[in-house]
């Protein structure tokens, strides 16, 4: 079992994919809970940009008309 050092990947093809496979239930939840996280904090700040600065509604208006 034998890796490539230049891109930490099994050197025999076989059983890189076997790896993949074998671990992909895995990485794709860990990827929702990751998504899930930013997605939070991404919204959990949009609340504290606006409690912070106000609701900009003179821009939001702007945009629409021009849109």
């Amino acid at each position: 079992m034998d890796i490539n050092p230049l891109n930490s990947e099994f050197i025999n093809d076989v059983t890189e994919f076997s790896f993949l496979t074998d671990t992909l239930a895995d990485t794709q939840s860990q990827l929702r809970v990751a998504l899930f996280f930013c997605s939070f904090f991404y919204l959990a700040f949009i609340v504290t940009d606006v409690a912070a600065l106000g609701y900009p509604t003179t821009s939001i208006k702007r945009v629409t008309v021009l849109g």
